[in-house]
């Protein structure tokens, strides 16, 4: 047993992986299988903004195959208005409890003051039904939509359970409330919120109140599959798919933003017959941290295809793609001019590919996302190969059939270096151009902080080809 002050662990509960990260529990897993995408606790002030955080204490117990977390933060802009006392325990049998003792330090209003409970869509989209006890405890049973449900995707319930074909059985209650579920693909995140009410009674608190919430989660499986981990990164390229082109590209000077997907999507009607739709990608809505952003670009292809639902002749022009949130924070967002924004966009790319958007004007400044995007806005017009990637490993890709030879993109999505094995055939190397951070020796300064332009020749070796990936570098491959 270890016992520690973390913010960032890897952890285990029974049968379920997770991570702990700023509070949160992350990508819980059985073998590679996402089962949540995240449990945490969240304030929504009046004009819906999130206040982080303010850790006073993270002390966090670990085991083999169970764990224990205290925390203490408060919340808050100019002054602390809330206090968290939050307990989170992971049992050996596959039981997660998350409690949340809260305290109004000042009064203010609160849009949602609770935990919530994420669903990857990834996992789940049009291919998990679930079963709820609603608030008169009957049960009802619905699936994860595919498209973008314009409304709740569950009312007032109690809990959810759900079990998948391989047999892991998954149940998420809330002891002594109501959650209600939405299609967060409506504002860009990737995901199925179950969120809660204040346990303060209004959305006016204040000073003095106290509340109390819990969830509990249970999984159970037969046994466990095997964890892909510490293996390089295999990827296979498919053929190309005529139906997935890469979008016109355009630079922010042409933008004329427009209202995130909800807008049209919660007002079909008027846009049926519409020559162009636009609506914008800002990702930051809710949540801002890398993990949030870089999981949440998957959300663009069931937007893109739930507006071809119902505006079928409509050219789809995505406008703005950016970083920042709807509702101006008090500074750009730093990760505009790093080697994160160039992996984001890389990304974006490939998904609005996948998704068949027309147009796409992306609003993101800096040397690394600029040059994927003019080396992108070569590929114009061309159609799309997928990939075997997983889409929550740490690694993208995909490829694109230029007149001249394939180009393979890919994306490390993480701060870690990664290994990916490419498998090539009929070549006996591969030109490599990287797009990475400029590496310096200890001592030397640079005056720019711009990427590194990289070419090289790598041998491919009985049909593989074999390398390290730098934390969020985009690398393109010319077999």
């Amino acid at each position: 047993m270890t016992k520690s002050i973390a913010t960032v662990s890897e952890l285990r509960a029974g049968p379920v992986r997770l991570t702990f990260r700023d509070g949160e529990l992350r990508y819980l897993k059985v073998g590679d299988r996402e089962i949540v995408r995240r449990i945490y606790f969240c304030i929504r002030q009046a004009d819906w903004e999130p206040p982080m955080p303010r850790f006073e204490l993270i002390e966090l117990t670990r085991q083999d195959d169970s764990f224990e977390i205290n925390m203490r933060a408060t919340y808050g802009y100019d002054s602390a208005c809330f206090r968290s006392e939050i307990h989170i325990a992971g049992s050996s049998d596959g039981t997660i409890t998350f409690t949340v003792d809260g305290e109004v330090l000042a009064d203010f209003e609160s849009q949602r003051t609770g935990i919530c409970v994420l669903y990857g869509s990834d996992s789940l989209a049009g291919r998990q039904t679930f079963s709820i006890v609603n608030e008169d405890d009957s049960t009802s049973e619905s699936e994860f939509p595919e498209l973008v449900s314009p409304g709740l995707v569950a009312e007032y319930h109690s809990s959810l359970s759900y079990e998948t074909a391989d047999g892991i059985s998954v149940s998420c209650r809330l002891v002594d409330g109501l959650f209600q579920m939405e299609d967060q693909r409506n504002f860009g995140d990737s995901s199925y919120k179950a969120f809660t009410h204040n346990p303060y009674t209004s959305k006016e608190l204040t000073k003095g109140q106290r509340g109390r919430q819990s969830v509990v989660l249970e999984v159970n499986t037969a046994a466990p599959p095997q964890v892909s981990a510490g293996e390089p990164v295999r990827i296979a390229v498919g053929a190309p798919d005529e139906a997935a082109v890469v979008p016109r590209i355009y630079p922010a000077s042409e933008s004329t933003p427009d209202a995130v997907f909800a807008a049209p999507n919660r007002n079909r009607d008027s846009h049926r017959e519409a020559e162009t739709v636009t609506f914008g990608f800002q990702p930051a809505g809710h949540l801002w941290d890398d993990d949030t952003l870089m999981e949440n670009v998957t959300a663009l292809e069931p937007e893109v295809k739930t507006l071809r639902s119902f505006a079928p002749a409509a050219r789809c022009r995505v406008d703005a793609i950016t970083l920042e949130p709807a509702h101006p924070r008090p500074a750009a967002d730093a990760r505009n001019s790093g080697p994160f924004a160039g992996a984001w966009c890389a990304r974006i790319v490939k998904y609005l590919a996948l998704a068949g958007a027309d147009e796409a004007v992306f609003c993101v400044d800096g040397a690394f996302a600029q040059r994927v995007l003019e080396l992108a806005a070569e590929t114009v017009g061309r159609p799309i190969a997928p990939t075997s990637v997983d889409p929550h490993g740490p690694i993208d890709a995909f490829a694109v059939e230029q007149p001249d030879g394939l180009r393979i993109w890919l994306i490390n999505k993480t701060t870690q270096n990664q290994r990916v094995t490419i498998e090539l055939s009929d070549t006996p190397a591969a030109a490599v151009c990287r797009i990475a951070q400029l590496v310096l020796p200890a001592g030397v300064r640079s005056a720019t902080s711009g990427p590194a332009a990289i070419s090289e020749s790598l041998p491919v070796r009985d049909g593989e080809l074999a390398l390290a990936l730098l934390p969020y570098e985009v690398c393109i491959l010319s077999p």
